[in-house]
């Protein structure tokens, strides 16, 4: 610990978990780690016969509990809370990564001072995690303009036709501008098209065949909607960066290709305008001649 403070005041806390489709988010680690989970959730569920568990493994560390009764798997360990309390204690500025694919809980977070910044980061792969370092270095800032939301209800309210969370929190009080996607297509009630766009969703996420990604309104409010979310997904691609690559990297392939289109349609009007130009000539000499 000594030779790491030396090094830097500044530390990173890494916080990950695997579920994600196909795989459990027990409600409760402590039966997972007795082995009574499945037993236990099958017996709980409104059908336990088509009730399917994937079998979930965890390892304790040590003899004592790694989480008590009830804690469910998107909870810290009582190992992780050790391990942020000796880090915290130590170091005066922290920074939490929480590369998990689901939403954790993390109250936790507000009862240390020294944790000044909280990135996620879901299953970004090996280049994602190049990324993160220069996120974290100051080297790059991610836009934060594309918001995905989640697959689940908020109340009696689905998150993906949510007003008060899309456009009261989101866009009014946090002034957000980039465009908001579903994480998952059309094919669900809750999902339907009409009432996303006119409740904040910009883009739908999925399959273009399925018959509730058909955005059926033609109500002058749906114009509205689907002209502001062609708007917010407009703004959103003009302000990404993807045409300043040249700047920082001339080799980017993105870039080549967006030069190679721009030359394209260089070439293109330059045509035009020279078959306008001997068009117009051509008109005019048949005029004198008659």
């Amino acid at each position: 610990m000594n030779s790491t403070k030396d090094f830097s005041d500044t530390a990173v806390i890494v916080i990950s978990r695997s579920g994600g489709e196909g795989a459990d988010l027990p409600r409760d680690m402590s039966l997972l780690i007795d082995g009574t989970y499945g037993d236990k959730e099958r017996a709980d569920s409104v059908v336990p016969d088509a009730y399917t568990y994937f079998n979930g493994v965890y390892t304790n560390n040590g003899t004592t509990p790694d989480f008590e009764p009830g804690e469910s798997y998107l909870e810290l360990s009582n190992p992780e809370e050790e391990m942020i309390d000796a880090v915290c204690s130590n170091f005066s500025n922290v920074i939490v990564v929480v590369n998990a694919n689901n939403t954790m809980e993390l109250g936790w977070v507000d009862e240390y001072d020294s944790i000044g910044a909280v990135i996620w980061a879901p299953g970004p792969g090996a280049t994602g995690f190049s990324a993160l370092g220069e996120i974290i270095s100051g080297a790059i800032n991610p836009s934060g303009k594309t918001v995905d939301t989640f697959f689940n209800f908020i109340g009696t309210q689905p998150s993906t036709a949510n007003p008060s969370l899309l456009n009261n929190v989101l866009r009014g009080e946090w002034g957000f501008k980039g465009f908001i996607e579903t994480d998952y297509d059309g094919s669900y009630g809750y999902m339907i098209s009409d009432k996303s766009v006119r409740n904040g969703n910009d883009l739908m996420l999925g399959f273009g065949s399925a018959e509730t990604d058909v955005f059926t309104d033609q109500s002058a409010t749906a114009m509205i909607a689907l002209r502001q979310a062609s708007k917010n997904i407009m703004y959103t691609i003009v302000n990404s960066g993807y045409y300043t690559f040249a700047e920082t990297d001339p080799n980017n392939q993105p870039d080549k290709m967006v030069t190679t289109f721009r030359n394209v349609n260089i070439a293109v009007g330059v045509v035009v305008v020279a078959l306008v130009a001997l068009a117009y000539f051509l008109f005019l000499r048949k005029k004198k001649e008659a």
